[in-house]
């Protein structure tokens, strides 16, 4: 009967700590996303600025 507790306590840590690997690696891939939007807005916006900037160059 203790072989049989044993073993499901640990298939219960080995769930618990299959879990915490996925959130985790969940967890960097949507930082990591966010990162590439936010940089991706900021490049957008560098391009707008130039486009203005360029815009006022020609007009003077």
């Amino acid at each position: 009967m203790d072989d049989r507790a044993q073993v499901s306590l640990e298939a219960v840590l080995i769930v618990g700590v299959a879990m915490l690997v996925v959130v985790s690696i969940f967890n960097i891939w949507w930082a990591r996303m966010s990162f590439a939007r936010d940089v991706g807005e900021a490049g957008e916006a560098k391009m707008a600025a130039e486009l203005l900037a360029e815009a006022i160059n020609n007009a003077y």
